[in-house]
């Protein structure tokens, strides 16, 4: 079967699985961009492909972005009983998110409260 056919399969699989449709798009399309980074037919992709593709993403894209795209393919690997490739899921980048103290929130709430 080519991945085409495949693809489309897998697509009609996801809207069964999931209501959003962007966990849909996501899946199906960072499936379709790791088949075609593999280039070769999804039944005979081997351990060795699957590591190079994550070596690829690793040093391509950021860590965060990482999680969904190994998410996609480990999830399109168990649907074609393919689950022994699964990739361990990267480690999130941590971030340096300034956070308000409650004080700061209220103080910014009665500001905008306040008339012009």
């Amino acid at each position: 079967m080519m991945n085409a056919e495949i693809l489309e399969k897998y697509y009609h699989y996801l809207r069964q699985k999931y209501h959003k449709k962007r966990t849909i798009y996501g899946n199906y399309v960072f499936t379709k961009l790791f088949l075609q980074w593999i280039n070769k037919p999804a039944k005979k992709i081997t351990k060795k492909d699957v590591d190079r593709w994550k070596e690829y993403i690793t040093q391509n894209y950021k860590p965060n972005g990482n999680l969904k795209r190994v998410t996609a393919v480990n999830n399109f690997l168990t649907w074609i009983g393919k689950e022994k490739l699964r990739l361990p899921y990267p480690k999130p980048e941590e971030t340096n998110r300034i956070i308000l103290s409650e004080k700061e929130i209220n103080s910014y709430l009665e500001a905008s409260k306040e008339k012009p």
